[in-house]
């Protein structure tokens, strides 16, 4: 089970956003996902911040925001890793973990979305 979904779909819609904008503010994203389950700029902010220290995004002060890669490369895997729910890289917790972190590999979001 997912100890943070919420993470989850924030960045997912976070990370879809910018693939369409390209490079934006955390408040230029926020306007993208408002009308979504994802609604609380705050919380946007929070993962922002999350996804930056992660590597999933590339976060300058006076441009915002860019992908790191081309979104068509971002998997499952990289979600998850960034949100901490399933350590991919240690050594699995068990079988099940074991397998989820092998299939995430492979999920590309856009086979997802």
């Amino acid at each position: 089970m997912l100890k943070d979904r919420g993470s989850v779909d924030y960045i997912v819609h976070l990370l879809t956003a910018l693939a369409r904008l390209k490079r934006a503010t955390s408040a230029e994203l926020y306007e993208h996902i408002k009308d979504t389950p994802c609604n609380s700029p705050t919380y946007a902010r929070k993962i922002l911040g999350r996804m930056a220290n992660s590597g999933l995004v590339k976060a300058n002060n006076t441009d915002g925001y860019t992908l790191t890669k081309p979104y068509d490369q971002y998997t499952l895997a990289d979600v998850l890793e960034a949100t901490g729910s399933v350590a991919l890289h240690e050594s699995p917790a068990s079988r099940a973990e074991a397998k989820l972190a092998e299939m995430s590999r492979h999920i590309k979001l856009d086979d997802i979305l």
